[in-house]
């Protein structure tokens, strides 16, 4: 899953504390403010992490998940997004029946800022089709919002949600940030993810 994103982050490079549930099958959590971190990649080195507190895009300030009948909802609200650049927003989901699934959101064509959208099955390394699927970004409001069927990830009891985001600019650094630990750490073998999210 990691490898995923650092792909993600490289191409962009060479190419351009838990609020409580209001009630079952919600939870908000509030991000860390200025906690965006900058990756460089040297050439052929290890990525050179760096943080960067001053960037407001893409600094997530909070995240809700709306567990439901048929969808799983997740809104991220940011500090701000920013037109001119190229970004990603990915959504791990970790399920009650083992399954890990990635959804991602690629900005990476001027003019096209809602980008394309796709399901990733972490374990299969497969992108099963996923009718439905939706996914949109509110540069007025600084808001992403998913809108993924529960099919597609197995109708489970719970899941788990991870969520980051990443933007970068031709031949720029790539900015990145993650919802559920302060800033980034590439160390860590999967996206930090939330408590169980029961559905509602």
């Amino acid at each position: 899953m990691r490898s995923t994103l650092i792909a993600a982050a490289a191409a962009f490079c060479l190419t351009a504390g838990i609020a409580p549930a209001a009630h079952a099958g919600t939870l908000v959590r509030e991000d860390a403010p200025r906690d965006v971190v900058r990756l460089r990649l040297s050439g052929g080195g290890e990525p050179q992490i760096e943080r960067a507190p001053r960037k407001f895009d893409p600094d997530i300030r909070r995240v809700a998940i709306d567990h439901r009948d048929r969808f799983l909802l997740v809104r991220v609200k940011y500090a701000g997004l920013d037109r001119r650049v190229w970004r990603g927003e990915n959504v791990s989901v970790r399920t009650s029946g083992g399954r890990e699934l990635m959804a991602m959101a690629f900005v990476i064509e001027e003019g096209r800022w809602q980008g394309f959208t796709a399901l990733e099955d972490v374990d299969l390394e497969d992108t099963p089709e996923c009718r439905g699927l939706k996914h949109h970004f509110d540069y007025g409001a600084n808001v992403g919002t998913w809108s993924i069927p529960r099919r597609c990830l197995g109708n489970p009891r719970w899941v788990r949600v991870g969520v980051s985001a990443s933007r970068g600019a031709p031949r720029g650094p790539v900015y990145l940030d993650d919802a559920f630990q302060k800033g980034f750490d590439f160390d860590v073998p999967i996206q930090s993810l939330s408590r169980r999210v029961w559905k509602g």
